[in-house]
């Protein structure tokens, strides 16, 4: 049977991470942390669908229209939350829910190989951070 590779990652499903997790022994803490970053990640992957929107009505408006500008700043600044919760709560219990392209399969990942994973998310919060300063910088 046919997988869509593009569904897989934006429906990923939780009890297959569990399945191909690299962590073990996890505490109820660590659990309710990594399910709370799964529910993250569908929202902020949810986000991402309205990025070419957006930029799409970025080519038919006129520069100057502020309502769009608003709205690229809603979305970056939402973005920028999303990524960011997930972040600080990995970061409280040192584990990460990732989805590893290379192997289009989604992973929790604790330790070493979580805050490698939580230092990228970090570095993307602050690209749509910029995004958004930039936005309010020019709606101003």
């Amino acid at each position: 049977m046919w997988s869509n590779q593009q569904l897989d990652w934006l429906f990923d499903d939780w009890e297959r991470a569990v399945r191909r997790s690299l962590a073990r022994r996890l505490t109820h803490r660590q659990v309710t942390v990594l399910r709370a970053q799964w529910r993250l990640g569908l929202a902020a992957k949810g986000g991402l669908l309205l990025l070419p929107l957006l930029l799409f009505l970025s080519l038919l408006l006129p520069r100057s229209d502020p309502l769009l500008r608003g709205a690229l700043l809603f979305w970056s600044a939402l973005e920028t939350f999303l990524l960011c919760s997930h972040v600080a709560l990995g970061v409280s219990q040192r584990v990460s829910y990732s989805w590893a392209f290379h192997h289009s399969r989604p992973l929790l990942l604790s330790d070493m190989a979580a805050t490698r994973d939580l230092k990228s998310k970090a570095l993307l919060a602050s690209f749509f951070a910029i995004i958004a300063l930039l936005c309010l910088l020019t709606v101003s």
